[in-house]
This record gives C-alpha cells, structure tokens and sequence, in this order.
C-alpha cells in the first residue's frame, strides 16, 4: 500500500493550505470584479437646471430648474442599464439636454428622443460621446 505524508493523506481530496489559496484567490477575484464594475453615469458636479434645445441647438424649448426633477431624472440615469451605439445606425434625437450647473456652464450634454427608443434598451437618452444609450423611461416633457 502506498504510503502518503501528513499534508495530504488522500490523493483525491484537496489539502487545507489547497482550500485556502482558493478562498483567498476567489476573493480577490471577486473584488476585482466589482472594483472594475463601475457607473455609465456620473456626474462630476452639482446640477442647478437643465435646458432642453432643438437637436441642432436652436430654440430651446424649456428650462428646467425644480430639483425635485432633476434629482430624479440623475437617479434614473445613474440605475439604468446601458447599450452601445457605436455600430448602431439610428435617427438623430429630437432634443439635446444640456446639465448645467449653477454658473450655467454645461456639465453633460445628452440627446432626447420624445418617445422610447430600443436601441438595445429602452429609454429616452443617448450620450453622444460615449455612444451609449441609457435605459432611462423618465419623461421630461409631459407635465414639466
């Protein structure tokens, strides 16, 4: 009979130092995956009113500035899901909203489209420079 030292007397069953490098790496896999799952959307500063434009940015068509809805909109942006458009062909939106903060410059601006798009997801918002759309149904338009 085949004699098996101390550290691992069963050939088929893992040791315990075995067990505990694979705990140990599994963790830290772990918390490099979350660490690299990170928000689509973030802003960098405080948001004092949104304006909402024509596409091509004549004519605005209204001012936001109720923080109410602003914050909600934020927080309907930050838990969506998104998609990339990169290889997607669609129509321009109809609105560009600009976020501005409280000196008026233009934090982040994303396009609008008055009804859901399915591009992927379904919303209402598209970041022109990442090319991604944002699963976000909030409705600026009715009855803002």
């Amino acid at each position: 009979m085949a004699k098996y030292n101390n550290y691992n007397s069963n050939p088929n069953k893992p040791n315990r130092m075995n067990m505990i490098i694979m705990r140990i790496l599994s963790v830290v896999i772990f918390i490099i995956l979350i660490s690299c799952s990170n928000k689509t959307f973030t802003l960098e500063s405080d948001v004092h009113h949104l304006k909402l434009l024509n596409w091509d940015g004549t004519g605005s068509i209204k001012t936001i500035s109720n923080q109410a809805v602003i914050k909600d909109l934020i927080q309907c942006l930050e838990n969506s899901k998104s998609k990339s458009t990169a290889s997607m062909d669609f129509p321009n939106p109809h609105w560009r909203l600009s976020f501005l903060d409280e000196s008026g410059k233009t934090i982040i601006e994303l396009g609008y489209f008055q009804e859901e798009v399915e591009l992927g997801v379904s919303g209402h918002y598209w970041d022109p420079e990442k090319d991604i759309v944002y699963g976000c149904n909030y409705n600026l338009i009715y009855p803002f």
